[in-house]
């Protein structure tokens, strides 16, 4: 919880990728992040060359997060009849963020950065509309930006014991991963299996399988 926690998040995957690439094991080196974590894959990537980046369910700006990350922990406090005081760290489904790691968050803009990087995915969340500035921001950089809908966002953001694995969107970030594809056709692909997201897991070890063809950060 100490300050600097976000510089010291992108740093070390500005590192893990560096280190990879270095290794010679790899083919390929794609950074992966959800929410707030989508921004440090940018960050990182703006800094170190990698071959891709997923960025699932990116938030615009950074403060755009924290201030759905408050909302979600006041409620979770009132519910629990907590008192939460200004500046106390804010906790919600067991991570915990301190006011400075807030602030430093809330710095950070999608479209701040350009990674170096030849493609991207854009994974929007199921409930809200796509992040076209983004991905445009993207373009004029001269990177192939795929953007889709990705069902299943928020069966990972409820509580831990009601979370189900969205074997749909991570279907075709690995189809993604495998080869390059076009967004008509990862977005088809999500339109036809969206009931698939309602259903228990059945297809994780699979998904787990093929990911570890590819490194990723």
């Amino acid at each position: 919880l100490e300050s600097g926690r976000v510089e010291c998040w992108i740093e070390n995957a500005q590192r893990a990728a560096s280190w990879l690439r270095e290794s010679g094991e790899v083919d390929r080196v794609t950074g992966i992040g959800f929410r707030a974590g989508a921004l440090f894959a940018l960050a990182a990537a703006a800094r170190q060359p990698a071959d891709g980046v997923v960025l699932w369910a990116p938030p615009a700006k950074g403060n755009h997060f924290v201030r759905e990350f408050r909302a979600v922990s006041m409620t979770a406090a009132a519910t629990a009849n907590l008192e939460r005081r200004e500046g106390e760290p804010l906790e919600t489904s067991g991570f915990r963020l301190s006011h400075e790691t807030c602030v430093d968050i809330g710095k950070l803009n999608a479209t701040d950065f350009v990674p170096r990087v030849r493609r991207a995915l854009i994974v929007s969340r199921d409930e809200s509309p796509t992040n076209s500035r983004l991905c445009d921001h993207l373009r004029a950089a001269q990177i192939e930006a795929t953007e889709v809908g990705g069902p299943g966002f928020a069966d990972i953001i409820t509580l831990p014991h009601e979370t189900r694995v969205p074997d749909t969107t991570l279907a075709a970030i690995v189809d993604w991963l495998n080869e390059p594809i076009n967004s008509s056709a990862t977005e088809e692909a999500l339109t036809n299996a969206v009931s698939s997201s309602a259903r228990p897991s059945t297809r994780s070890e699979e998904h787990t399988s093929e990911l570890q063809s590819h490194s990723f950060i």
